[in-house]
């Protein structure tokens, strides 16, 4: 069974003490502050609202095998990812493998394929994002890959790389970006505060209505 794996070497984590505070920050604000964060969403979306996400990626791809080996090698505060390669004639995983995934401590799941049990999985208190349902026994005896680079909705996801997710979708942050992120977020954020407190104060910035009016609109028939 072992020869129906392909086994990458286990990811280096990033030290937790340089992406701990960005566990609140909005998806739509690290996926603005630099072009080196890639974004998804739709057709993600949240199982059930669950409190935002951040951890870095083991990454899993085709073959039902795959995805239980990668758990063997999940820490606490991983994110499992988990690309279907387009397949919609079955589930990825159901209610028993993400219960098992969330005793492991691991942070999330993510596919963009489908998934079962969907009732038993909005109980767990994990985030779990998937592109819908299906009832059909999650079973592919394709070869797996583990620990490789994967591709998910167009974006490369590489073990390791750091994965954040909320109800807007998720964004994938290439580790070595992680000091240019830092370092540009502190100005994103204030320019999003002070844009929500001119909302709020009914004043909107002129900057912006200017900009706005810039935006090319077809003449109606």
């Amino acid at each position: 069974m072992s020869g129906l794996l392909h086994l990458g070497p286990a990811p280096t984590r990033p030290d937790p003490a340089l992406w701990r505070d960005l566990r609140d920050v909005p998806s739509s604000v690290l996926a603005d502050v630099t072009r080196d964060v890639r974004a998804a969403g739709h057709p993600l979306a949240m199982v059930a609202p669950r409190a935002p996400f951040i951890g870095p990626a083991v990454t899993v791809e085709a073959g039902s095998l795959a995805q239980w080996r990668a758990l063997e090698s999940v820490q606490p505060g991983d994110v499992l990812v988990i690309a279907s390669d387009g397949r919609r004639d079955c589930a990825e995983f159901g209610a028993v493998f993400a219960a098992i995934a969330q005793a492991r401590g691991v942070a999330a799941i993510i596919t963009d394929g489908l998934l079962r049990d969907r009732a038993e999985i909005a109980e767990l208190s994990m985030p779990v994002l998937a592109a819908g349902s299906h009832p059909a026994s999650p079973f592919d005896p394709s070869p797996g890959r583990v620990n490789l680079p994967v591709m998910l909705l167009g974006l490369t996801v590489r073990p390791g790389d750091l994965v954040a997710g909320d109800a807007d979708g998720i964004v994938v942050i290439p580790v070595e970006s992680l000091g240019k992120l830092a370092d540009r977020l502190p100005a994103q954020k204030a320019k999003e505060a002070a844009l929500q407190k001119a909302i709020a104060d009914g004043q909107m910035p002129d900057a912006l209505i200017a900009g706005l009016a810039r935006i090319p609109v077809q003449p109606a028939p």
